[in-house]
């Protein structure tokens, strides 16, 4: 028997194939968009993958209509094999709205008759509310911060830069899960469990200050991590 996890991989999978006629760029949001709506519904009410799957819709006609909307991209003409409202598409030629069998169209950005809404345009433009380097900077700088000066200021500004770039990287459609988690376990994790460690077995046993040169090392190491996380994080951004 399936897992919900498999039902949910297979669906993504035939929605990809069946729009592979988009450009891969938008192929790339499309599938996002859905995944994200299909895991929200999950936690919303768990247990009922089949009936969600059933609500978002069948992934011929998800394809085809985003193909519709996105023909002018994605090159693909209306005699196009398998393109909106050609052959094999699923859709009936001259349908108004782009309607198709399920009853599924697209009316200013949203499904009519399915529970899933938001052209894939639309979406991304919801989803990705800053720039990727905007989190990216914000780790960097909340890593150094605290080094420019000794006073407490520059410590609490750097925990609320260390938050909103958590915030952002995790709400982010630029990385996927495994993406966020290697990323932020680079920029965020690792630093905070060394500086915890630091001080729980060095500085705070004796109360003493640590020694200059093993501190400024402890720094400049931690420094090249987060710089290595964050240039990941860059390469691995989705544009």
């Amino acid at each position: 028997m399936k897992t919900d996890d498999t039902l949910v991989r297979d669906y993504l999978a035939a929605v990809a194939r069946e729009s592979a006629l988009l450009p891969a760029s938008a192929r790339q949001e499309l599938i996002a968009d859905l995944g994200e709506h299909i895991e929200v519904a999950l936690a919303q009410r768990p247990g009922s993958v089949r009936e969600i799957l059933a609500e978002v819709g069948d992934p011929r006609t998800i394809a085809a209509t985003a193909m519709q909307e996105l023909g002018g991209a994605a090159g693909v003409g209306a005699g196009a094999p398998g393109s909106a409202g050609g052959p094999g598409s699923g859709f009936g030629a001259g349908a108004p709205g782009g309607a198709g069998p399920g009853g599924a169209a697209w009316n200013g950005g949203a499904w009519n008759g399915g529970a899933w809404g938001g052209a894939p345009e639309a979406a991304a433009r919801g989803r990705r509310r800053s720039p990727a380097e905007v989190p990216i900077a914000l780790l960097l700088l909340a890593d150094v911060l605290p080094y420019v000066g000794s006073t407490q200021l520059l410590s609490l500004i750097s925990v609320a830069l260390l938050i909103t770039a958590l915030v952002m990287v995790c709400r982010s459609r630029h990385w996927d899960r495994g993406q966020k988690w290697v990323g932020l376990t680079a920029t965020l994790i690792v630093p905070v469990l060394a500086h915890l460690a630091w001080y729980t077995y060095f500085v705070s046993p004796d109360d003493v200050a640590a020694p200059e040169a093993v501190r400024w090392s402890l720094v400049v190491a931690l420094f090249l991590v987060v710089a290595a996380g964050c240039a990941w994080l860059w390469r691995k951004r989705r544009v």
